[in-house]
């Protein structure tokens, strides 16, 4: 027997088993939240300035969050449809992370999760543990259901505890941890 009849055999040996996995149910622990509508619209947002200097701390500041980009879209149709919104930015965290918050009219949209400082208040994290605080390429999805009618999507930051630009008088803004080129895209109906 050859080399390659031994890998035939194998695999007609196998076959069944690999087709009874694909027919069984998904054994999947989470529950499954879904939207689909068709999306026709796209519209993109970024801000005018070369970067954003985070001066929001998220354990000790209230709110935990400043705002960095705003729109308003016109969802049209009947009943609830789906947006889509995708964010990307370099960021340049100076200190231990950086997080971020897309909202549609004030609530977050799912794709966020949880952080000990503010468990309420859901977020994605952008760690820094290296001291390089190199500007990094970041994207998050995010998606809500909503009726017709115009919405406010906004994107939120902060950065964390351990840099205190008031510990370093008369340098530059940018020894906050900042936000260069965000672009927030939308797909909705």
């Amino acid at each position: 027997m050859t080399r390659h009849t031994h890998r035939l055999l194998s695999a007609v040996r196998f076959a069944p088993f690999a087709f009874a996995a694909l027919l069984a149910p998904s054994q999947a622990g989470a529950e499954t939240i879904a939207c689909r509508s068709e999306a026709p619209t796209v519209k993109a947002v970024t801000i005018a300035e070369d970067y954003f200097a985070i001066k929001r701390r998220f354990q000790f500041h209230t709110p935990s969050l400043e705002p960095l980009l705003e729109t308003t879209i016109s969802v049209t149709g009947v009943g609830l449809s789906c947006v889509v919104a995708n964010f990307s930015a370099v960021v340049a965290p100076n200190d231990n992370y950086v997080v971020f918050q897309v909202t549609l009219d004030g609530v977050p949209m799912y794709g966020h999760t949880a952080h000990w400082a503010h468990p309420d208040t859901p977020v994605v994290i952008e760690s820094e543990e290296t001291d390089l605080n190199q500007p990094r390429m970041v994207a998050h999805q995010f998606f809500l259901r909503v009726s017709p009618g115009v919405h406010t999507v906004a994107v939120n930051v902060a950065y964390g505890s351990g840099f205190d630009p008031a510990a370093y008088p008369g340098i530059e803004p940018r020894v906050y941890a900042t936000v260069a080129g965000p672009v927030l895209s939308l797909q909705y109906r």
